[in-house]
C-alpha cells in the first residue's frame, strides 16, 4: 500500500471480486467483508472446501502475471461448525474457529477442522496433511486441523496429471479448434417405458437449444443416441465423439411430479463443471419441458463457458489460439479494470487476426470499447466510438445468425443513445437464442432507457431467472436496480445495486446508482463516501463523460440523475 495505493486498491478490489463469483458458483454467500477479509456460508462442507481450493488456484494463477513485490496472497479457514443468525450475519464459536484456522494457513492455502475433514476426506482430489490438534485463541477446547495442499495446474493428483492424454486438444475444424459437446440420452428413472419419450425429449430439445448458442459445436443426435441403454464411460465417449464436453441426466415421474437432473462433466478430468435437479408438477408436459429446458441451458451454458475461460487463463499466453485467446480476453474484460480492458482488446485482435473470418473476436472489441467509454478510461471518446461501431459492424457482416452478432451491434448503439435501432437489434437477438440471458438483459436495459419500465424489469428480471450464476449475473442486478432509479424506489434500487457490488464491487454504474439514491434518501454523506469509492476506481470520471450515456434518456430522469450525483461531490 506505501508503495502504490491505487495499484493495491485496484488488486485487492478485483481479487475480492473473483472470491465472491466464486463463492456463489459453489453455493454459497458472502456475510460480510470487512478491509481485506471475507466471511461467506455454504450449505455444505464440501461446497465450502471446493470454493476455498478453487479461489487459491484462481487467485495463483492471477498472481503469476504479477511482479513479486505486487503479488496477493489470502489465507483460508474451513470449518463446520453450528452459528447464530442476526439480520443477515453470522456470529458464534463456529465463526471464531474460521477466523482462527484462516490464521494458521500459509499464504495461499487453506486450513480445514477436522470436523469438515470428516465430511470431504474422500471426496476431494487434493492432498491433506495432518497437523494434529491445535489450541487456538478463545476456543476452549483442541481443534483437529488439516492443511491443504492446494494444486495447480500440474501439479501432482492435479488437472495435468488426471488428464486424458490429448484430451485438453479435442478440438474441430472452425474457430481456432473449438471443443464440442455430447448430449447423452437421458436415463428413464420412472419405470413407465411410457415416458421414454419425455426423456429422449429432454435430450434432443437440449441438443437444439446448445446449437442455437454456437459457441461450441454440439454433435448430432444420430451419434450421440447410439449410447442410448448402454453403460457409459465419458472418457470413453469423448474418445470415440471426439469431445471434451458431456451432458449426462435423468427423468423421474412419480405422481403428478417429475424429477429432471442434469450434470455438465469435462472429460479432460472426469470432473463435474456443474449439475442441478429440476422438479415440477405435471401438467402441460410440453410446456413443462420447454421451462426446464430453459432453466437447464440457462444455468449450465455459463458454467460450461467460465470453465473454457479458466481453462484459457491458465494456458502459456506466449502459445494461445483463437479460441483460447478469445476467453483469456473474455476473463480479463470481467475484471473491469483499466489494465484488464486494454489486455482484453490486445486478446480480442490476436483471435481475430488468427481467425479474420470469425465474428467473435469482433463481438468481443466492440464490448471492450464500450466497456472504455461507459468506464471513462478511453483517450479518446470519437476513436473509442468508431472502433466500437466499426468492431460490431464487422461481427453482423460475418455471421448475422449470432446472436452474439446482432446484441453487439444493438449494445453499441445503445452506447450512442441511438435507442430505437438497438431495441430491434436486441429482440432479434432473443429471437434467434431465447434462452441467452444476457440478451434480455440488454433489451430490459435498452427499455429502460425508453422508461418502459415495467416492461424493461420483466426482460431483466427473465434475464436472472434464465441465469442466476452467470458471469454476468452482476450486470442483470445493476441493471434491475438502474429500472428501481427510474420507477423512484431508491430503497429498492439500493438492496439490488448492492447485491451486484458484492459480486463485482468496482462496477462503474453500481457505484453511480447508489450515490445517486442516497441523495434521494437525503444520506448525503453516504454519497458523499460512494463517489469518493468511484473515483479511487476510476479518477478521471465526470459529469461531462457521463452525459451522452444518457442521451434519449427521459429528461426529468437525466436532469435528476445529474443533480443528485453533482450533490453527491461528482465533478462537471
Amino acid at each position: 500500500m506505501a508503495e502504490d495505493e491505487a495499484a493495491t486498491v485496484r488488486t485487492l478490489t478485483a481479487y475480492r471480486a473473483e472470491i465472491t463469483l466464486l463463492v456463489g458458483q459453489h453455493r454459497g454467500r458472502v456475510v460480510d467483508a470487512p478491509g481485506d477479509n471475507l466471511l461467506a456460508e455454504f450449505p455444505s462442507a464440501l461446497d465450502a472446501t471446493h470454493c476455498a481450493v478453487e479461489v487459491q488456484r484462481v487467485l495463483a494463477a492471477r498472481n503469476s502475471d504479477l511482479a513479486g513485490e505486487r503479488r496477493m496472497d489470502f489465507r483460508i479457514g474451513v470449518h463446520l461448525g453450528d452459528v447464530m443468525v442476526e439480520g443477515g450475519r453470522i456470529y458464534g464459536d463456529g465463526v471464531n474457529i474460521a477466523a482462527r484456522l484462516e490464521a494458521l494457513a500459509k499464504p495461499g492455502a487453506v486450513c480445514i477442522s477436522g470436523t469438515v475433514y470428516e465430511q470431504v476426506e474422500k471426496k476431494l482430489n487434493v492432498d491433506l496433511e495432518d497437523l494434529g490438534e491445535q489450541t487456538l485463541k478463545n476456543i476452549a477446547r483442541p481443534v483437529k486441523v488439516y492443511a491443504v495442499k492446494v494444486l495447480h495446474e500440474g501439479a501432482k493428483g492435479g488437472a495435468a496429471e488426471n488428464a486424458l492424454p490429448g484430451m485438453d486438444e479435442l478440438t474441430v475444424p472452425g474457430f481456432g479448434g473449438r471443443p464440442a459437446i455430447a448430449v447423452l440420452p437421458f436415463d428413464n428413472l420412472s419405470g413407465d417405458p411410457e415416458q421414454e419419450y419425455f426423456a429422449d425429449g429432454v435430450a434432443e430439445d437440449l441438443i437444439t437449444r446448445l446449437s442455437g448458442w454456437r459457441d461450441l459445436p454440439v454433435i448430432a443426435r444420430n451419434s450421440s443416441f447410439t449410447y442410448k441403454g448402454k453403460p457409459v464411460d465419458v472418457k470413453q465417449v469423448s474418445r470415440e465423439l471426439g469431445v471434451r464436453y458431456v451432458v449426462e441426466g435423468s427423468v423421474r415421474k412419480v405422481g403428478d411430479r417429475v424429477r429432471i437432473t442434469a450434470q455438465l462433466l469435462d472429460a479432460t478430468s472426469g470432473h463435474h463443471v456443474w449439475a442441478s435437479r429440476y422438479d415440477r408438477e405435471l401438467g402441460d408436459i410440453f410446456a413443462i419441458q420447454d421451462e426446464i429446458i430453459d432453466a437447464i441451458v440457462g444455468s449450465m451454458y455459463p458454467e460450461l463457458l467460465r470453465s473454457e475461460t479458466e481453462r484459457a487463463k491458465r494456458r502459456d499466453p506466449s502459445n494461445l489460439d483463437a479460441w483460447e485467446c478469445y476467453w483469456r480476453a473474455w476473463w480479463h474484460r470481467l475484471q473491469l479494470t483499466k489494465e484488464d480492458n486494454v489486455k482484453a482488446r490486445e486478446l480480442f485482435q490476436k483471435a481475430s487476426d488468427l481467425d479474420p473470418q470469425s465474428a467473435w473476436p469482433f463481438v468481443g472489441l466492440s464490448v471492450a470499447h464500450r466497456s472504455d467509454l461507459i468506464n471513462q478510461w478511453a483517450d479518446s471518446r470519437a476513436d473509442s466510438v468508431a472502433e466500437m461501431e466499426r468492431a460490431a459492424k464487422r461481427a453482423l457482416e460475418l455471421d448475422s445468425d449470432d446472436p452474439r452478432c446482432p446484441l453487439a451491434w444493438g449494445a453499441a448503439c445503445a452506447a450512442t443513445g441511438v435507442w430505437d435501432p438497438a431495441v430491434v437489434a436486441v429482440e432479434s437477438a432473443v429471437q434467434l437464442n431465447p434462452s441467452m440471458a444476457s440478451a434480455f438483459f440488454h433489451l430490459g436495459s435498452a427499455l429502460v432507457a425508453k422508461n418502459r419500465i415495467p416492461e424493461a424489469s420483466q426482460y431483466l428480471e427473465k434475464a436472472k431467472r434464465l441465469s442466476p450464476q452467470d458471469m454476468w449475473t452482476h450486470e442483470f442486478l445493476i441493471a434491475l436496480a438502474l429500472a428501481q432509479v427510474a420507477a423512484r424506489n431508491p430503497e429498492e434500487a439500493i438492496r439490488l445495486a448492492r447485491q451486484g457490488l458484492q459480486r463485482k464491487p468496482n462496477h462503474t454504474v453500481g457505484h453511480l446508482i447508489l450515490a445517486g439514491c442516497y441523495v434521494d434518501l437525503e444520506r448525503i454523506d453516504e454519497a458523499r463516501a460512494t463517489v469518493e469509492g468511484l473515483l479511487r476506481l476510476s479518477p478521471g470520471f465526470t459529469l461531462t463523460g457521463l452525459k451522452p450515456f444518457l442521451s434519449g434518456w427521459d429528461p426529468v430522469f437525466v436532469e435528476r440523475v445529474i443533480h443528485n450525483l453533482r450533490k453527491a461531490g461528482l465533478k462537471e
